[in-house]
């Protein structure tokens, strides 16, 4: 699969596999990523710590925002090429159920609804 070249959204990249894909792609491609993650503590997305070591970071952009409300990628809609989706919450808590599943499956479903108005 040639990915050079091509721009590419990112979601979970804060955490181990999402984080290692992201790398992997700025080590191996030209590929523009653009990563869509979540402030934490008050820190903007940009600045998380868990970003500081990615290489490359020019061809990184960051998209602030939730899987909660995917608006914000309205506004690079027409620039993605594809979407690799490694946002989840891996606990499997019975008492974080509600939140696992709207953030898993729900999420996930509003990240599908938002990516029907990307270019193909």
């Amino acid at each position: 699969m040639e990915l050079s070249g091509k721009a590419i959204l990112l979601t979970g990249v804060t955490e181990y596999l999402g984080k290692r894909f992201t790398t992997k792609l700025l080590e191996d491609t030209t590929a523009h990523l653009y990563l869509f993650g979540r402030a934490k503590k008050g820190v903007p997305f940009k600045a998380r710590s868990e970003l500081a070591d990615l290489p490359h970071k020019a061809r990184l952009t960051f998209v602030e925002g939730d899987l909660q409300d995917c608006s914000p990628l309205a506004a690079i809609a027409k620039n993605v090429d594809e979407i690799w989706h490694f946002a989840a919450i891996t606990s499997f808590s019975e008492r974080f159920r509600a939140k696992i599943m709207d953030a898993n499956l729900y999420g996930t479903v509003r990240l599908i609804e938002a990516a029907k108005d990307f270019h193909t």
